[in-house]
């Protein structure tokens, strides 16, 4: 019988009470010379859009920006819907990968698009 998820399990467990210690005695994980330079707390409600002053999307299969497949193959073309990427309403962003409905048509040789999901970046970071 295979022994490695019993000690998974227990390494797991090792780890967590360690950083349960850690954050009960105010113990900082984070090496001290690390200051934080940015961060985005995802407040707002349910299905609610990202705050578009510090994230900027990226729409399409990246074919208008000269690299169809966004420069890596991708099959999926990003939106800007809520429907793939949305606030969960207690902090925390929500990505989804959907299969669309329609296909969007294929590019420069590339099969039609079936997915959609959403690709973003950071405003001004």
């Amino acid at each position: 019988m295979h022994q490695w998820p019993t000690y998974l399990l227990s390494a797991c467990m090792m780890l967590s009470s360690c950083a349960r210690a850690s954050a009960s005695s105010g113990v900082s994980l984070a090496p001290p010379s690390w200051t934080l330079a940015w961060s985005d707390e995802f407040a707002g409600a349910a299905n609610a859009r990202v705050d578009s002053t510090r994230w900027r999307y990226d729409i399409g299969d990246g074919c208008t920006q000269g690299g169809c497949g966004w420069g890596n193959g991708e099959k999926e073309s990003y939106t800007s819907s809520t429907e793939n990427a949305s606030l969960n309403g207690t902090g925390q962003l929500m990505i989804t990968a959907r299969r669309s409905s329609d296909s969007h048509q294929p590019r420069r040789g590339r099969s039609a698009v079936s997915w959609t999901s959403w690709r973003t970046r950071a405003v001004n970071r």
